[in-house]
């Protein structure tokens, strides 16, 4: 934690606290949907993830028909929100920076790993270790969500997540409508959408997603030789939203994002260090 607001370290992680429980039900939710979709998921865990995060009790919902456990998690969330908004404000410097910490320290330990398996490694050798470390930042960044200024301010890597959003949309939808973009990508006729190489285009399409990833998470490395760290300015463009007069401010969900992972990271600390000292 920063200097930047005077208090407590528990000060701080009592404000991210509902941070933390309103964005891991978020992903809780998100797994209720999916498993909605396959008639043998057992919902029991979701159910059990939400309580403890609603109610902190792992029982809340246990009883609970869908249409209860929806409406009471809406009403949760609106009643956390204002808590939500103020520890942003407050912390967003400590976010950020702590934020950043975490990731540098990441990319420490996979250095660590490389030369334990490296000792003597050539420029080659560290070439082909940055593309692994372009793939896993590349990851990172992508589950921030984008600030609104983005676009504004790195036009190209904004690109590169656009088209990363529209591959994602048009792996799980239509199927057609994937082989008719790519069909008019390479200004070919109508009649070529049912023409056999166009299902081999249409996945090689689909296929760039993760060299469009490796590209974003290069532009977000600074660093060679074994020595790296996250770009913050180009994080904090990142993380850059507009205010409500159109000037810059923090994007809230880029940083209600960093906030749970920041916290979670804490609590895991704290939590080993307990287990060292007993």
């Amino acid at each position: 934690m920063t200097e930047q607001n005077q208090g407590t370290l528990e000060d701080y992680l009592n404000a991210l606290d509902p941070v933390y429980r309103t964005e891991s039900a978020k992903d809780s939710l998100k797994q209720y949907n999916e498993n909605k979709t396959n008639p043998k998921a057992d919902q029991t865990n979701v159910y059990e993830n939400l309580g403890e995060l609603v109610g902190k009790d792992p029982r809340t919902f246990l009883d609970q028909p869908e249409s209860g456990l929806l409406l009471r998690l809406k009403e949760w969330q609106e009643s956390e929100k204002p808590k939500v908004q103020k520890a942003v404000t407050k912390y967003g410097g400590e976010i950020f920076n702590d934020y950043v910490g975490i990731i540098d320290r990441k990319l420490q330990l996979m250095v660590e790993d490389f030369k334990r398996e490296n000792p003597n490694p050539t420029e080659d050798d560290f070439k082909s270790f940055e593309i692994q470390l372009y793939q896993v930042l590349g990851k990172q960044i992508r589950d921030i969500p984008m600030g609104t200024a983005y676009g504004e301010k790195n036009k190209q890597v904004y690109s590169l997540f656009k088209q990363l959003e529209l591959i994602e949309q048009l792996s799980k939808g239509d199927r057609k409508k994937l082989k008719s973009l790519v069909t008019k990508s390479k200004g070919l006729p109508k009649m070529f959408e049912s023409a056999p190489i166009t299902d081999i285009w249409a996945d090689e399409y689909l296929g760039q997603s993760d060299m469009m990833t490796r590209e974003i998470g290069k532009a977000f490395l600074k660093g060679s030789n074994g020595k790296y760290q996250i770009n913050a300015e180009e994080l904090r463009k990142y993380t850059t939203g507009k205010d409500k007069d159109g000037s810059d401010a923090i994007n809230v969900d880029s940083y209600k994002v960093m906030g749970k992972n920041v916290y979670s990271q804490y609590v895991e600390a704290m939590q080993e260090a307990k287990k060292k000292a007993s």
